[in-house]
């Protein structure tokens, strides 16, 4: 469970840096159609590493 807190944590942070990017170059040269799919990936991966690592958390909490 600790590996999974601590892969979490850093795939989240990728997922919302690479989303960052992305609604940038949207809001900076427009083409929303063009990277609709990547931002939305890249959000559900955002929320889906999130809910995991609350999960692992509270794991880790009940067992310490």
């Amino acid at each position: 469970m600790k590996n999974i807190y601590k892969l979490c944590g850093k795939t989240s942070l990728c997922f919302y840096l690479l989303f960052l990017y992305q609604a940038w170059y949207v809001c900076q040269y427009g083409g929303l159609r063009r990277h609709l799919l990547i931002l939305l990936i890249s959000l559900s991966g955002i929320l889906l590493s999130s809910v995991l690592w609350m999960i692992a958390r509270k794991k880790m909490q009940q067992t310490s």
